[in-house]
């Protein structure tokens, strides 16, 4: 269970139920065939979205005022 946890992260999810809505509201006859290409889709996703966050610089290391330093 931990390992499903660490798999699936919470914007990916709400995405996921937002494409859900979206596609039971656009085309209700879908939602059946697209239910588990979404599920299936979340880990993937999620460690695509997790990859990306890890990539970004988060700031400047060097402190803000130098004479303090």
């Amino acid at each position: 269970m931990k390992m499903l946890k660490m798999c699936l992260d919470p914007k990916v999810l709400a995405g996921l139920v937002v494409a859900g809505v979206a596609i039971y509201l656009i085309a209700p006859n879908l939602i059946a065939a697209s239910l588990p290409i979404l599920l299936v889709a979340a880990c993937p996703l999620s460690m695509l979205l997790m990859m990306w966050e890890c990539g970004r610089p988060r700031g400047s290391r060097r402190p803000k005022n130098p004479t303090l330093a």
